[in-house]
């Protein structure tokens, strides 16, 4: 990011520390803080720079100043601005979005926003420098979201109790958002991709991120919702190409910095055999059938990068092969109108597909399923140079717990 010398003082704006100790802020420090991000707000020098929107929307959200612009207008600006100019990028906008509905008691848009924060990290590559990010996704998954439905079931069952009473109406005005998440199959469709995020966020990683810790809660939270709630969610996994642009993929300085590489290539190796590429007409026909099983249309944007979504099986694409979806395709690509639809992204949710829609949460499957150690991250780490026979990347082992 390039700064100019007005985000140079919005940077030094956000880095007032107004902590006396541990549990006191100074109020003139936050005021301080506050009008001066205001100041550069009015002035468009916030514009490029969502993380300071974050910080007055959340100051203003504390102690609004009266004629201001509501703190939620300033979180949706600073979630545009990271898609607009950062590439979507950039998780904290998510997280500030978060943390203003949790203290709303918005359980969905929470949800939405944790799973959306999950969502950009599943674009990267987890490493021990990561730590601080870890530590967000943790407290999140195995605190946060657990005491959130904790609180959302307790106060749906002090409704039920209170239904017909002369408190009834009360209670029903106070929260009524918390009385049906626990019923909102989209609810339960976003805390799916916050998982399927942090899952796919471990893939290709030198470091392992689940343990046992987070199935735990997972479970836990999985629990807070009923199976006819869960089964109002379809699942849909996409299926695996082959890239045979992969080779060249590997051969990217970058692929070992931080960035991730795109995975398609990696699904491919794991799931399926290694095979020539088709060459009879009847074997050219099924190998390009294939792939649209699952609709290809609106699962495959990971991969849908330049000449990737023609040369996916060794065939030539067709100049309009694209433009006419089948009805298959077409019918799998809409929302089925039953509830909310989840495209997986990565494989252990995608082996835990029948068991999150089952009648009865198998606390000991998914357990199993989550921890166990990924068969996409040894596939390949990292380019080699020529002559370089080390493997050490592969000694590295899972956490001990």
């Amino acid at each position: 990011m390039k700064c100019h010398r007005n985000m140079e003082v919005a940077f030094m704006v956000c880095a007032i520390n107004p902590s006396l100790d541990l549990h006191t802020d100074s109020s003139e420090l936050l005021q301080l803080q506050q009008k001066l991000l205001w100041l550069l707000y009015e002035r468009n020098d916030l514009e490029r720079y969502p993380m300071a929107m974050g910080t007055l929307a959340d100051l203003e959200d504390q102690d609004p100043i009266p004629g201001k612009g509501n703190p939620l207008s300033i979180h949706l600006k600073a979630v545009q601005s990271a898609q607009k100019y950062y590439n979507n990028e950039h998780i904290y906008p998510y997280m500030y979005l978060a943390g203003f509905h949790y203290r709303h008691k918005d359980v969905r848009e929470a949800l939405k926003a944790w799973a959306d924060a999950a969502q950009v990290m599943q674009e990267y590559n987890y490493f021990r420098e990561d730590e601080e990010i870890y530590k967000e996704f943790f407290d999140i998954a195995n605190d946060v979201i657990p005491t959130l439905l904790k609180e959302t079931a307790a106060a749906d069952s002090t409704g039920e109790e209170g239904e017909g009473g002369e408190n009834a109406e009360k209670v029903s005005t106070k929260q009524p958002a918390a009385f049906s998440a626990l019923h909102d199959p989209e609810c339960f469709a976003h805390l799916l991709r916050f998982y399927d995020g942090i899952c796919k966020w471990e893939e290709g990683s030198p470091t392992p991120v689940l343990h046992v810790g987070w199935a735990t809660y997972l479970v836990q939270s999985l629990s807070r919702f009923e199976a006819q709630v869960r089964q109002k969610v379809s699942i849909i996994t996409k299926e695996p190409e082959c890239q045979e642009d992969d080779d060249h993929s590997s051969e990217d300085p970058r692929e070992s910095r931080r960035r991730g590489p795109r995975r398609e290539s990696k699904l491919e190796e794991q799931s399926s055999p290694p095979h020539a590429a088709p060459t009879s007409p009847s074997s050219q026909l099924l190998a390009a059938a294939q792939p649209k099983k699952l609709g290809e249309g609106g699962a495959r944007r990971r991969s849908s990068h330049g000449l990737r979504g023609g040369d996916v099986d060794g065939t030539p694409k067709s100049p309009g092969a694209d433009s006419i979806p089948s009805p298959m395709s077409q019918q799998q690509a809409s929302p089925s109108p039953a509830g909310p639809m989840v495209v997986f992204q990565s494989e252990k949710m995608k082996g835990m597909k029948e068991l999150l829609c089952a009648a009865k949460v198998n606390s000991s499957a998914i357990k199993l399923q989550l921890t166990a150690q990924s068969q996409v991250q040894m596939k390949r780490q990292k380019s080699t140079p020529a002559g370089d026979y080390s493997m050490s990347f592969l000694k590295r082992q899972r956490k001990s717990l």
